[in-house]
């Protein structure tokens, strides 16, 4: 794999992160505010059942809130089911998130990887040519000596 392929990966796994970091903020405030709702719902029902536990209220008010907390228990549920929904929904974009960052330090490895095995071998090569260098060295003064001695005699 090319040096410029593995920085178009990088890049791209990059704005992966970013994009699933975006979405777990837009997520996590959506959690937040189903989380607001079903509060606001239970506070009011908490207040209504203490103002129809009043003795001083008549029958009518009382028939009224039997229904009226009918409804609320009905939007109760619905808050419930809208907090779970985006409670999943946070949860699955953290695991997005988790995913897009392992993936991203995948490609960053290897691209570490890559450059300390071309580091180690340009030393492998500039070794070799120093071998050789030296190889060429000892063959040339053994010649040398060999011609020197073969004169000599």
């Amino acid at each position: 794999m090319g040096r410029n392929t593995l920085r178009s990966i990088i890049r791209l796994r990059r704005q992966a992160l970013d994009q699933a970091a975006r979405d777990l903020m837009q997520s996590l405030q959506a959690e937040k505010q189903a989380a607001a709702r079903l509060a606001d719902v239970e506070v009011k029902i908490a207040h209504e059942m203490q103002a129809a536990t009043n003795l001083a209220r008549d029958d009518f008010a009382v028939e009224a809130f039997g229904r009226w907390l009918k409804r609320a228990r009905e939007e109760t549920r619905h808050a419930s089911d809208a907090h779970q929904r985006a409670s999943a929904e946070a949860l699955r974009a953290r695991a997005q998130v988790s995913a897009a960052r392992a993936a991203l330090e995948v490609a960053e490895a290897l691209e570490l990887s890559l450059h300390v095995e071309q580091r180690v071998q340009g030393q492998r090569d500039a070794q070799r040519d120093t071998d050789e260098t030296a190889q060429n060295v000892v063959i040339r003064a053994n010649a040398c000596n060999a011609k020197i001695d073969w004169d000599v005699s």
